[in-house]
């Protein structure tokens, strides 16, 4: 029997790695819906102009770019706002099970089919070498992150949201240079094109 015939062999490990790729964005897919959907809940206070309140993004929680704004959203948060902003939050935890993993797999793709003669590519192999490992980094730092918001619900503090904000631009930084270094190094390499 010959090793091509094993498809979980890391050396024709392609066809499943393009079925878990498409598994896990499909995954990252439904839950990032069902995050949106839930997402509609995000009402402040009502006023006059917005009899049902005015819509905010979680992107208000979790980057306090000022702690006064800050603390002021989290004070006046109604009430009706919060059960949907702590359900959003333990579903990021379930979508980033698909999301980050998806990085990897895309990455790790990419990687397999950007030097396959063994040619030296330069700066191509490194990059996508880092960001195979680099998408668990920006999982720790969105666990922490939610992690702060939960804490940052209950009770809120300047060190919290301080910590809460350098963690989300962490994070979003090491997203960044994941997706960018993916992008340039298949342009780059011509992976894709057959």
């Amino acid at each position: 029997m010959r090793t091509e015939q094993w498809c979980l062999d890391l050396v024709c490990a392609d066809p499943v790695l393009r079925w878990l790729i498409l598994f896990l964005a499909a995954g990252t897919v439904f839950w990032y819906i069902m995050l949106y959907i839930l997402s509609r809940g995000f009402l402040g206070h009502a006023t006059a102009a917005n009899p049902g309140g005015r819509r905010f993004s979680i992107f208000r929680i979790q980057l306090p770019f000022s702690h006064t704004a800050f603390r002021r959203s989290l004070d006046t948060l109604p009430a009706k706002s919060v059960k949907p902003l702590q359900w959003s939050l333990k579903l990021d935890f379930v979508f980033m099970a698909f999301a980050y993993p998806l990085l990897t797999a895309i990455a790790w793709y990419l990687q397999r089919n950007t030097n396959p003669a063994g040619a030296n590519q330069g700066w191509q192999q490194p990059v996508l070498q880092a960001a195979v490992w680099l998408p668990f980094v920006a999982w720790a730092l969105d666990i922490l992150e939610n992690i702060l918001s939960f804490a940052c619900l209950r009770k809120v503090s300047w060190l919290r949201s301080r910590m809460l904000l350098l963690t989300a631009l962490l994070k979003w930084i090491v997203i960044l240079a994941v997706v960018t270094g993916m992008i340039a190094a298949a342009a780059a390499s011509h992976c894709c094109h057959t």
